[in-house]
């Protein structure tokens, strides 16, 4: 049955409910969109299959006959027949009420809009439909495009566009539709990704996205709705007169290091950045390859003794077939989680400890300080299936935690120890009770894209989320910290910062072995022995990675003892750093000034985040970092835009917005958080290429210049739930 809305309009569509819906609901989600106007003449048709029940969602919404356009649990032919009925009927609904500008189709209806708006190229489906109707079915077969736009709400499906099609033998699948498509999505429909998948099917340089606030139904009226509104119609115009495509940029390039460009959209705060990384390794044993053998790797910081290393050659060695820190003496094998207890600070047996497992197999640092609750929940969310604890190492928590979860678990998990060498080794360490035929064994050697790390989030919510990140990923990723802090093999890194968190494993690890850089490891931060390392030790670090907790409380420290340490200047002379890169946490701009004040050298503030290590700094020149005050730099190993917090569109520059990134260092996604995924990854169009991917949201505010430079602003405020409508508290 086909309802007309008897309105004098200048833009005719046929609007097409979901499942279990009906033209009543329809309506509803168009008044919802603000798009019951004057401008639109809607005629409402519904499904030619009658259902008992309402759609999910649509209890209590309104009364019923109800109707699907197919049953999506039925199989085989059955399915494609009704299928084919779907299509027939809007053939023959558009012969008898079009011709139509363009249409709306939600959820159910917008697979069966799009399928019958392609026909005219869909050869499987002619043949499926002559089957099914006879050589009749020609006469209304269209030669184009029914509709010149369409409008797709919450598009979805029980299966995949792909899958479905591939059941129902309607292969090959037809090229991208010559007609222009708007995108609607819901932030947090459970078939958001379905949506999104949807979205590639399409022409990209005729596709528009826009995400809506809420799920799947539209049943509320939308806060946004006006800007849903004017985009829809502006669009619809557009693609009326089919002269609408999207306008490309011709990106202008800005080296912000060696390796790392940016380009700028003109009127909207959208950062692409092109990346130069040919040639990089892509593996931790590629990267411990790459120096000489005998450069120094690991030093002790305030050691005197210049000799007294582990080099480059010992630590390939140690985490190769063979070595000391080969895992196949444990009985690991590959793809396992190895989870171990990080000796405290920047100590060089984490560093080699992280080092040796991540290369092999899957590494999890845990903190020594973590309590038994915690312990045991981070193991099973990690599916540990082996545990490292050094000898000298303090952990009760963990061990009580270990011992609980190896009775709770079916398969079997494995508790080793490990002890340090003498100091003349630093960083090395050698397995107690281990295998004696570990050799007859595959080697262990992770490939570029199998995840090597584990990390968990310090959320608010009950149950952290787990980054897990790639290989290649990392060991990119450092090598582009590298470059944009101008880090060579003459540096000297002084590693203060935790190895059982992102900050001290990239910025101060996998950053200096990326350039075949010194690393002088310390133990738990203390501001004289702080003082003192970066004063005596032998070479004397030429800079360091650290949050502003540690840079205010060492600069506390000398001004306490300003006599043995400053001089009348109130400069330290007694250092040899280039450099300070702070990290982690907003650093005042007051203290800023004061280590500057104090070291002599440049602070160079950065944004990152266990997701993506790191995001932004400043841009580098002849050795030197173009600063703003109060910002953390521009994007370096991601393109980044500020977009507004529902639609997801990228903001224009003057307005705060949230920071979202893409990159092909960016993580993948949570580890079996569906739902987190799907709240903060979503597609977005770049100006410059024109083409959709997959961006992050990192749930932090700002706003980014014409330069590029991007100023954090906070976090985004929490949201609340309250009758349908979502409220914005502090």
């Amino acid at each position: 049955m086909i309802l007309s809305a008897n309105r004098s309009t200048k833009v005719k569509l046929l609007a097409m409910h979901g499942n279990g819906s009906n033209s009543t609901i329809t309506e509803l989600q168009l008044s919802n969109l603000d798009l019951v106007m004057p401008k639109f003449q809607f005629v409402y048709l519904n499904g030619p299959t009658p259902v008992d029940e309402p759609g999910i969602g649509l209890e209590g919404l309104g009364s019923g006959p109800w109707y699907s356009w197919f049953n999506s649990q039925q199989e085989g032919d059955i399915r494609l027949n009704t299928l084919c009925d779907a299509v027939y009927y809007i053939l023959k609904s558009v012969e008898q009420e079009g011709p139509f500008d363009g249409v709306y189709g939600f959820s159910q209806g917008a697979l069966v809009a799009n399928l019958a708006n392609n026909l005219y190229k869909d050869r499987a489906l002619q043949s499926a439909l002559m089957s099914r109707f006879g050589e009749s079915i020609r006469l209304i077969m269209p030669k184009g495009p029914l509709f010149n736009i369409a409008i797709f709400a919450c598009a979805a499906s029980s299966t995949p566009l792909s899958e479905l099609r591939a059941k129902l033998g309607l292969l090959p699948v037809p090229s991208f539709p010559d007609y222009q498509s708007i995108h609607l999505i819901g932030r947090e429909d459970p078939y958001k990704p379905w949506s999104e998948s949807f979205v590639h099917t399409f022409e990209p340089s005729r596709t528009t996205v826009l995400y809506l606030s809420g799920g799947h139904e539209i049943n509320y009226p939308l806060q946004e709705q006006g800007k849903v509104s004017d985009l829809i119609y502006q669009s619809l115009k557009e693609g009326i007169s089919q002269t609408h495509t999207d306008s490309i940029q011709e990106p202008t390039w800005t080296k912000s290091s060696e390796l790392s460009s940016r380009a700028i959209t003109k009127n909207l705060q959208f950062a692409d950045v092109k990346l130069n990384l040919e040639g990089l390794p892509e593996t931790l044993h590629q990267l411990l390859a790459t120096p000489p053998k005998e450069a120094p790797l690991f030093r002790l910081a305030r050691e005197q003794n210049a000799d007294m290393f582990t080099s480059y050659g010992e630590m390939l060695q140690f985490c190769s077939p063979g070595g000391g820190g080969d895992l196949r003496k444990l009985g690991v094998q590959k793809g396992d989680v190895v989870a171990y207890v990080a000796p405290i600070g920047g100590n060089a047996t984490a560093a080699c400890a992280f080092l040796s497992i991540a290369a092999q197999a899957c590494a999890v640092p845990f903190s020594s300080t973590l309590s038994e609750s915690d312990a045991l929940q981070a193991l099973e969310q990690f599916n540990v299936k082996h545990l490292v604890m050094f000898t000298d190492v303090t952990a009760p928590g963990i061990k009580a935690a270990f011992d609980k979860y190896a009775l709770r678990v079916m398969s079997k998990v494995h508790l080793h120890y490990a002890e340090r060498s003498d100091k003349h080794s630093p960083g090395l360490f050698s397995y107690l009770h281990t295998s004696t035929d570990f050799a007859l064994l595959p080697p262990l050697s992770n490939e570029p894209a199998a995840h090597c790390l584990l990390l968990r989030t310090s959320g608010t919510t009950s149950l952290p989320k787990v980054v897990p990140l790639r290989q290649r990923d990392l060991v990119l990723n450092g090598a582009l910290l590298a470059d944009s802090m101008g880090l060579n093999a003459d540096d000297v890194t002084y590693s203060v910062m935790p190895l059982d968190h992102i900050g001290g494993l990239s910025a101060s690890i996998l950053c200096s072995v990326a350039v075949g850089a010194t690393i002088t490891c310390d133990g738990i931060y203390q501001p004289e022995a702080m003082a003192k390392a970066l004063s005596l030790s032998n070479p004397r670090p030429t800079w360091y990675s650290s949050v502003p907790t540690i840079h205010n409380g060492t600069v506390r420290y000398l001004l306490d003892n300003a006599e043995a340490y400053l001089d009348q200047a109130g400069r330290w002379q007694g250092h040899n750093l280039r450099m300070i890169r702070s990290g982690a946490a907003d650093l005042k701009e007051a203290d800023r000034k004061l280590l500057t004040s104090i070291f002599g050298c440049q602070i160079v503030t950065t944004y990152s985040m266990s997701e993506q290590m790191p995001i932004s700094q400043p841009a580098r020149t002849e050795g030197s970092w173009l600063q703003k005050p109060g910002a953390v730099g521009v994007p370096i190993t991601a393109s980044l835009a500020i977009v507004d917090s529902t639609s997801l569109r990228p903001l224009p520059f003057g307005s705060e917005g949230e920071v979202a990134i893409s990159g092909e260092t960016v993580f993948t996604g949570y580890q079996d958080n569906q739902d987190a995924n799907n709240s903060s990854r979503f597609l977005l169009k770049s100006p410059h290429s024109g083409l959709f991917e997959t961006w992050f949201l990192t749930g932090d505010l700002g706003e980014m210049d014409h330069n590029g430079t991007l100023t954090l602003k906070g976090r985004l405020k929490e949201l609340i739930k309250r009758g349908g409508r979502t409220n914005r508290t502090s």
